[in-house]
């Protein structure tokens, strides 16, 4: 194991993890071993067996699919008639959680492109959530 010593910088050698440290030439650092909790959102499955229903949760990377979450971030019931209906978010808390560096999967990254703070299909969800007498739910999202 080799370390190269800079005024700007310490690295580590080639066989080790690559990491850069800025420090003033007065302090002497050690390399610190920082270990960071991967956080995703995605769904979790609930409901009984051909009634799936998901919630979306910020949950570390490393848990199971239905395992203890950080935080619940909204719903989604494939089985609603309304397509626009089917995905309930709180567009807000999901904002902090990928401006802190959560990693949404694949299909929650679509429903955020949809129903998320800016989404594309927010109108027809307002209408559909209308139509089905979701009255609560549409006044709360808008």
């Amino acid at each position: 194991m080799s370390i190269f010593f800079t005024q700007e910088a310490i690295f580590h050698s080639p066989g080790q993890a690559p990491a850069v440290i800025i420090c003033s030439p007065e302090i002497l650092l050690f390399p610190l071993e920082i270990e960071s909790v991967s956080v995703r959102i995605r769904m979790k499955r609930l409901g009984r067996k051909g009634r799936p229903f998901y919630r979306l949760c910020a949950i570390d990377q490393r848990s199971p699919r239905d395992g203890r979450v950080l935080e619940e971030l909204g719903h989604y019931d494939p089985m609603c008639r309304e397509t626009d209906a089917r995905a309930i978010l709180k567009g807000e808390r999901i904002d902090y959680w990928v401006s802190v560096g959560a990693q949404p999967s694949e299909n929650v990254q679509i429903l955020i492109k949809k129903y998320g703070t800016n989404g594309t299909h927010l109108a027809a969800q307002q209408e559909a959530l209308t139509r089905l007498g979701r009255t609560k739910v549409a006044k709360a999202q808008a």
